[in-house]
């Protein structure tokens, strides 16, 4: 998938200079829509229109609404889960006076938790504050650099191909890059870091504790000592997304620091 990455972001440290093939490491992507509701389509994934040679590439993405919250949601679209949030703002005074902008879009409507949605406009990458200090769900995850391109707007129009993310590139206000990510395959033990089989890909695991108020349980395996954290986002299942202790189910996870535990899952599939 493209995807803006602001040239301004290797400057700063957030983005390492990565070449094509290398993994850049916990990121989110945000959708900036133009619109945004409820899908009578059943077929999650994501599609593009026009090229990255042409530097401003939309998407249109359909997924199952794992979270929400004022003007923003998180749906799973198959591969990942992305934030969505409206590329318009407007004007608001803040509870102390102040004038603020936030986002919103009256076309952006969402579906109820558990709902298929459908959203158009343009990916990003989200910088670690913004994760940190305003979005209640962290859906960063690693992702393989596939390509790369350098987007300049001014003085003329201009796009150039780059071997990788590099940080000596203009960083003037009118260039930035398009970034294609892929979701980069997990591994499953810190202590085991070849690549995962088919056959240990997905392990089994039992259901420790489960906080259904909050969302949020804990897991348990012989590869995850000390257990692993679990988002009810994570979990592949039709209707509510729960799980029960005692139950079994098959765990994919990646290393982490999640509220004191050492792993967290990426999927959780019931057995």
């Amino acid at each position: 998938m493209w995807a803006t990455l602001e040239t301004w972001l290797l400057g700063d440290g957030e983005v390492p200079e990565l070449c094509i093939g290398e993994v850049l490491p916990h990121k989110g992507l945000r959708l900036s829509c133009d619109t945004f509701g409820p899908s009578a389509e059943t077929t999650t994934g994501a599609w593009t229109a026009g090229a990255a040679t042409e530097g401003d590439i939309t998407h249109r993405l359909r997924g199952v609404v794992v979270a929400a919250w004022r003007q923003a949601a998180v749906i799973d679209i198959g591969e990942c889960l992305v934030l969505l949030e409206p590329a318009a703002v407007r004007s608001v005074q803040t509870a102390d006076g102040h004038e603020a902008l936030e986002r919103y879009s009256a076309d952006f409507k969402t579906p109820s938790l558990g709902a298929m949605g459908e959203a158009v406009g343009r990916l990003e990458v989200v910088p670690d504050y913004e994760w940190e200090a305003f979005h209640q769900l962290d859906v960063r995850r690693d992702w393989r650099l596939t390509d790369v391109m350098l987007i300049d707007r001014q003085p003329v129009f201009h796009v150039r191909p780059m071997a990788q993310l590099d940080i000596t590139a203009d960083r003037n206000p009118s260039s930035c890059y398009l970034v294609d990510l892929e979701p980069a395959q997990k591994v499953v033990s810190s202590r085991e870091p070849a690549e995962p089989s088919a056959e240990n890909y997905a392990i089994e695991a039992v259901v420790l504790e489960w906080h259904p108020e909050e969302g949020w349980g804990v897991v348990d395996s012989q590869q995850t000592p000390g257990g692993c954290w679990v988002h009810c986002s994570h979990i592949h299942a039709t209707g509510y997304r729960e799980l029960v202790p005692g139950q079994t189910v098959a765990l994919e996870f990646e290393p982490a620091d999640q509220d004191g535990l050492t792993y967290r899952a990426v999927t959780i599939k019931p057995l």
